[in-house]
């Protein structure tokens, strides 16, 4: 199991972030430098999260803005911007990143179906005391891919 990402594996999870608002949008996203939280985590309105496990155990977890979220959803031709909708959405855009690590790193990884809250159930979240953040802009927009590894 590991508990730690070395830089390879890093660089995994933000080319998949990047190449997925590319693929979804046509506008590339933005990756600033990641960065080690020890902090207690800030989350925005909306996050997705999906548990891993198998030779990573933890979660990995997009928090992103309202209106990040009702933008992609326009882009995407969706006029449906209510709360439950924007909720699924989140879930469904850290699914499909978690599905593609999966799918790069193997069958020893798994990984559950996406778990989306609420800014007050995120604070809720058991999580990791160490976080990888990979923070994104997309269009004017920011949001954070977190990675939480428990420890051995």
């Amino acid at each position: 199991m590991i508990a730690t990402l070395n830089e390879t594996e890093l660089q995994v999870f933000i080319d998949l972030s990047l190449g997925y608002f590319s693929t979804v949008t046509g506008t590339p996203a933005l990756s600033s430098e990641p960065r080690i939280e020890f902090a207690q985590p800030s989350f925005a309105d909306f996050t997705g999260v999906v548990k891993l496990g198998g030779i990573a155990d933890g979660c990995v977890y997009l928090t992103l803005g309202r209106e990040f979220l009702e933008e992609l959803l326009t882009r995407l031709g969706e006029k449906d911007h209510s709360t439950e909708n924007c909720l699924d959405f989140a879930g469904e855009i850290t699914s499909t990143i978690a599905s593609n690590a999966r799918t790069h790193f193997g069958h020893h990884l798994t990984i559950s179906v996406p778990s989306p809250c609420d800014r007050a159930a995120a604070g809720n979240l058991p999580l990791a005391p160490t976080r990888f953040v990979l923070p994104l802009v997309w269009n004017n927009h920011t949001a954070d891919l977190v990675i939480a590894l428990n420890q051995d």
